[in-house]
């Protein structure tokens, strides 16, 4: 047994326990909890972060937004639709994308999801 706050760590065992504030939020194999997240991250490298953020943090397409230097991560729920109004929404605000892989969710992502949107936990798993 290994209690840690780092993600990437739990991430190498064979099953985690997600807890918060006392209380096991999901527990499962991490990549069985990365797999029930359907949610996709994508990570946008932009001019205007701090804009950005601002802007997308009121498009329901966008359903978490998180700022990292000099890049967005914008997890939406459906990358085939959501990930092309993400973008017309900063490129129409003249904010200059320079880079925008999309990856699957990590266990980072989900754990911080499942703590911004409690009221949304069944629909994360």
């Amino acid at each position: 047994m290994l209690s840690t706050p780092y993600l990437d760590e739990a991430e190498r065992c064979t099953r985690v326990a997600l807890m918060n504030e006392g209380r096991i939020m999901r527990i499962d194999a991490p990549v069985n909890l990365k797999r029930k997240c359907a949610r996709r991250c994508w990570e946008i490298v932009c001019d205007r972060v701090r804009d950005g953020f601002r802007l997308l943090k009121t498009r329901p397409e966008a359903w978490e937004v998180q700022a990292f230097g000099d890049r967005l991560h914008v997890i939406v729920a459906r990358a085939d639709r959501d990930a092309d109004r993400v973008r017309e929404t900063l490129t129409g605000a003249g904010i200059r994308i320079e880079e925008h892989p999309r990856h699957r969710a990590v266990a980072g992502k989900f754990f911080i999801s499942l703590l911004t949107h409690k009221e949304q936990r069944k629909d994360v798993a």
